[in-house]
């Protein structure tokens, strides 16, 4: 809403946990664009129902209230929008909603038929055979029962108010999550699919959690049961995602204090708010941040004298013990205004090593409206409120719990949100905020509790060993003790430089070492060796990779979004997309079937046999083709689905082959790939064919495959990923030896030199010039005019090279449909710069593992520059450009290291590659054979990062997520393990499976 139009401010600037009113709206900030959106998207002449959706604390409820109603009310075109009486107009769902609906809709009836009176109108009828809602229908009639009149009802109040009437139904998951009954549901479900179909001037808007949205879509089978649909569709669906922009949180937290018009009186000190944002977002690294947000401002500006100004600084938001202790704060204040107890706790309980706080016993009631789901999931659920007395009860609170729990949901600063019915009244927390907070909570009591049995245990033991064995053997044990702890922490160590999997597995079977104490020493005084693994293995995995498994084949999409997996013996593809943001689970989303004969890996590769057969068995390949989607090659034979059915298309003896040589298949930018080196011993030449889908499904001998001559130890040629492009590139090396940098250059030698990239497809080559770029380059590779390059293409303008050292080089072209298009502006140099980026040598380009593949290179484009990575000797280099990138100069720019260190990777590998916008690093490897591929994927975004580090996570989680980052390779056996002298008992961390 324009600032200038603005005439309500409400009272308080910040809402905590309730969700924005009408009243609100001139603090409802940072949504224009969603709402504008909204709006086309639900006027749209066709649109009958919009289904909102968004995750918890996404704001869905504030939006309908204070964003999109109040829009739709200033619509112009008529005849306009109404909605129903009171609450804003939106109706709450619960486990039935039709009842809720025809409650609201008597009164909103009334309301209509009065102001019509008033104004001496006749009210519209309908005809008698039309029966309308009744009170004592309210009362005796089912759900079901009440669709058909509700509906009349409703075209009524239409006809009544001259306008397109707007039914909004918040929360209607709860018809899901807790129903009263299937009839209810069903009931609801049927009004939704009515007014879809019935031609009255009736819409709907309905507001749900994304997780649900699918069960929710599973009961509204409007197209299985009817064909009579809207022509144009009717059903739209909108994605509300959080807010978690920095800068835009800032700007709606700082709304308040600088709107210019409304004087709160208190602002915020420079770069507070940039403080207690990245605050929350490194808090809640997978969750909405605005709850705890709204919170946090609440608490930081209550206490403001009228008349003077308040000024929030970061040492009072310090001082206040900052987000965590704020929320615990929040959650005992609800707490202790709704309660006063100060019944004194059973000796027992003391005995177990509960608490003794009444306000802590009220925190493990609320508990049992928290779920802790699979992947670390916290998520608020409802309890009715006979659950929660009986575990009030079972607490040790004795005092009415009703009452308290009505207490905690009235009036701001509740922490609790009224559900059910008067006569069944039933609770949630109104946040999943709020729910994560008792979690942690939870687990640290958890925590004390175990630390004060043990303390027990300890005390008791000790007091039985210094009276029967004496202080010598005290003095033993803590010198075993001291040793135990110096070798696990060498073994950390160790771990934190290891590049693979052994380095994880290392920290694990520590972890499950220190996880049991050790001797005497150990119970008495506990070693901090356990939380330093636990330290040492975040710092670890924050290097390692999000995935990693063994397969087949592998092969990106073309447009970055979706990874091919073929897998070893089952013949399925496994299609992995790319996640938007960051996740600790790897989504798998659907395995399709393969049926292909047995695989190429059973037959021999004997060269007694390939020569029989006058042919190689090549290695098999996976990827997409445009037009035809996942595709798979195996044994010289394509494989890709046709709806249901998997068609197979033989491509052998359609790229000729007299000699027999092997034949790699790719499936890269969008197409197969099929290569052949013919043998020479000054030159070979490099025949090529791309079958694209037009050429696949011909069934026809390829066309006079491309030839180019390369040097025999060349590299094989380099497809690229992108479709619009070159389809193959090289480099050929012109460089001026007599050229060097300095005039005692020792080797290996710096030299200014230049080269050219060639980039081939059918119809034409375009060679690329690079002039004036160091090239280190040893001596014995000048004899045979190699140097250590590679080179790759971020998106469809822009090429890539990288030369050894810390740069790397951006080449810009603009391209047109069908051809090349021409050089533009010039080449840009990127240099890797910081604190431990170490020595030109340090970051030198790894030579790929074998002669015939390129050096790992790759880079992104992100959004306010480029990323980029390649392999050094120690693991993969991985950077991107500082954020002021676009305002450098256009000769030349900075890089900084993503992490503090290199990806853990072995020096080895065959592809490099990113998803779209570079969020992950995706590493093809040999794995062990020229039959399979190990493939590596790490997540570089900061959310990820957030979540390895952030002390919410716990041991448990960490653990998971490190036997996932294992990966099943057939490498992470106890055998693995024998060189640390690790026990057997720990040697399997992740269980059987290792």
């Amino acid at each position: 809403m324009d600032a200038a139009l603005i005439t309500y401010w409400p009272d308080e600037p910040y809402r905590e946990c309730d969700f924005y009113t009408t009243r609100d709206a001139a603090l409802f900030r940072e949504r224009f664009t969603e709402v504008e959106d909204c709006v086309q998207l639900f006027t749209q002449y066709h649109t009958k129902v919009l289904l909102l959706h968004g995750s918890t604390g996404a704001g869905k409820s504030s939006f309908l209230r204070a964003g999109l109603i109040p829009a739709l009310q200033r619509v112009e075109d008529p005849p306009g929008y109404a909605f129903m009486e009171d609450d804003d107009g939106v109706i709450r769902c619960t486990d039935d909603p039709v009842r809720m609906i025809a409650r609201r809709m008597l009164g909103t009836i009334d309301a209509a038929r009065q102001r019509l009176l008033a104004r001496s109108r006749q009210v519209p009828k309908l005809r008698e055979a039309e029966s309308l809602l009744s009170e004592d229908a309210m009362a005796s009639a089912s759900s079901a029962a009440l669709v058909a009149p509700l509906l009349n009802s409703l075209n009524l109040l239409r006809r009544m108010m001259g306008k397109t009437l707007v039914l909004v139904v918040d929360q209607a998951e709860e018809v899901l999550t807790h129903p009263r009954g299937e009839e209810c549901t069903e009931a609801f479900f049927q009004l939704i699919e009515e007014i879809y179909l019935r031609d009255f001037d009736v819409r709907l808007i309905i507001s749900l959690r994304t997780e649900y949205y699918g069960r929710f879509r599973n009961h509204l089978r409007i197209q299985d049961r009817y064909r009579a649909l809207p022509s144009d569709g009717g059903l739209e669906l909108y994605l509300l995602e959080p807010l978690r922009d920095r800068e835009v949180l800032i700007q709606a937290l700082d709304w308040p204090a600088a709107n210019g018009q409304h004087d709160y009186g208190f602002k915020f000190a420079p770069d507070v708010l940039r403080f207690i944002v990245d605050d929350a977002l490194a808090f809640l690294p997978n969750a909405a941040v605005t709850p705890a947000l709204q919170v946090v401002c609440a608490t930081l500006t209550r206490d403001r004298d009228p008349g003077e100004l308040l000024v929030v600084t970061v040492e009072h938001y310090q001082s206040l013990g900052r987000i965590g202790r704020i929320l615990d704060r929040f959650i005992d204040h609800s707490v202790t205004a709704a309660t006063r107890s100060t019944q004194p706790l059973r000796s027992l309980r003391s005995a177990m090593g509960m608490t003794d706080s009444p306000t802590d016993r009220w925190r493990s009631t609320l508990m049992t409206m928290v779920s802790e789901q699979s992947g670390g999931v916290v998520v608020a659920i409802p309890r009715s409120e006979a659950d929660l007395a009986r575990a009030a009860r079972a607490q040790g609170l004795t005092e009415p719990v009703g009452p308290a729990l009505r207490a905690m949901a009235e009036g701001r600063g509740g922490i609790l949100r009224l559900m059910g019915t008067e006569d069944e009244p039933a609770y949630i927390l109104k946040h999943d905020t709020l729910a994560l907070r008792l979690s942690r909570w939870h687990q640290q009591q958890i925590g004390v509790r175990r630390l004060r049995r043990k303390a027990a245990i300890a005390g008791g033991v000790g007091v039985a060993v210094f009276a029967v064995i004496g202080t010598a053997l005290l003095i033993t044990s803590f010198s075993s003790l001291y040793a135990h702890d110096a070798s696990i922490r060498l073994r950390n160590n160790f771990a934190e430089h290891e590049a693979g999997n052994r380095s994880l597995m290392v920290l694990l079977a520590n972890l499950a070492e220190t996880r049991q104490r050790y001797n005497l020493a150990d119970y008495l005084w506990p070693s901090p060796v356990h939380e330093e693994s636990i330290e040492a293995l975040r710092r670890t995995l924050l290097r390692a990779p999000w995935f990693h498994d063994r397969f087949a084949a592998a092969g990106m999409s073309p447009d970055g979004t979706e990874l091919a997996l073929l897998a070893l013996e089952n013949n399925q593809m496994q299609i992995l997309h790319f996640p938007e943001g960051a996740v600790d689970e790897v989504p798998q989303d659907h395995l399709r079937p393969l049926h292909m004969p047995a695989a190429a890996s059973d037959r021999s590769n004997s060269a007694t046999e390939s020569a029989r057969t006058a042919r190689m068995p090549s290695p098999p390949a996976a990827g997409f083709v445009i037009g035809l989607g996942p595709t798979a090659v195996r044994d010289g034979q394509a494989y890709y689905w046709d709806g249901e059915t998997v068609v197979t298309r033989d491509l052998t003896g359609r790229l000729p082959n007299d000699d027999g040589s092997l034949i790699r298949y790719e499936i890269v930018g969008g197409a197969i790939n099929a290569t052949r080196r013919t043998p020479g011993i000054r030159s070979r030449q490099t025949q090529f064919v791309r079958f694209d889908r037009a050429l696949l499904e011909s069934g026809q001998p390829a066309p006079a495959p491309t030839l180019v001559s390369t040097p025999p130890f060349q590299p094989t040629p380099l497809f690229d990923n992108t479709s619009s492009i070159g389809r193959y590139a090289s480099y050929s090396d012109r460089a001026d030896n007599g050229r060097d940098a300095t005039d005692s250059a020792p080797e290996p030698a710096v030299q200014i030199g230049e080269f050219s990239v060639e980039l081939h497809q059918p119809g034409g080559d375009l060679r690329i010039p690079f002039s004036n770029i160091p090239l280190i380059r040893k001596q014995h590779e000048q004899t045979r005019g190699r140097l250590t390059l590679a080179f790759s293409t971020g998106d469809e303008t822009t090429f890539a090279v990288k030369p050894s050292g810390r740069s790397f080089y951006l080449r810009d072209w603009s391209s047109t449909p069908g051809e090349l298009g021409r050089l533009k502006d010039g080449v840009r140099k990127i240099t890797l710069v910081g604190e431990n980026v170490g020595t030109d040598e340090d970051n030198r380009l790894l030579p790929a593992q074998w002669p015939f593949l390129n050096p790992l290179f790759a880079v992104a484009r992100i959004e306010h520059g480029w990323r980029a990575a390649w392999m050094v000797g120690n693991g993969i280099q991985a950077v991107e450009t500082d954020d002021d990138f676009d305002r450098t100069s256009a000769n030349g720019a900075n890089a900084r290291q993503i992490l503090s260190d290199v990806l853990m990777s072995n020096p080895t590998g065959a592809r490099l590659s990113f998803s779209k916008g570079g969020h992950f690093l995706v590493l093809e490897e040999n794995g062990g054979d020229w039959r399979t591929v190990d493939v590596k994927i790490w997540d570089l975004g900061l959310p990820w990062r957030n979540m390895i580090m952030d002390p919410g996570t716990d041991e448990a989680k960490l653990i998971k997520i490190t036997c996932r980052a294992i990966g099943n390779t057939g490498s992470s056996g106890p055998d693995r393990l024998k060189l640390f002298d690790i026990s057997p008992q720990f040697a399997r961390p992740c269980g059987e499976a290792s």
